[in-house]
């Protein structure tokens, strides 16, 4: 049996969790390791906690902690949860749909 991911060049793995879904979040990590060392791993941190961080570091994954780009009341008050799916929304705005004017998703990442 080959390697299901050998050769993924440019190829990156993205997952978002808080510490109620670590542990989920290391099983996914492990099972990307287990196939291949190399692929790139990026982890939105919603609410992870330090000891958290440094075990995703350690096995080679980029812990992001999204900011807030937008401005709205009672922001502060808000979920953590809710940062990845205003990110992901605005991201997918700012690149257009695939193959339409300002189509930009093969310039730049989403992390």
């Amino acid at each position: 049996m080959t390697d299901a991911v050998s050769g993924a060049a440019g190829l990156i793995v993205v997952s978002a969790a808080d510490s109620g879904y670590f542990p989920l979040l290391q099983d996914a990590v492990a099972s990307v390791r287990a196939l291949n060392r190399e692929v790139a791993i990026g982890i939105l941190d919603l609410g992870l906690a330090e000891a958290e961080r440094n075990w995703l570091t350690e096995r080679a994954a980029q812990v992001v902690r999204p900011a807030w780009d937008v401005d709205f009341p009672n922001r502060e008050r808000t979920p953590e949860t809710l940062k990845a799916q205003v990110a992901r929304r605005r991201a997918v705005l700012r690149r257009g749909r695939p193959g339409q004017a300002g189509d930009r998703s093969r310039d730049r990442p989403c992390l």
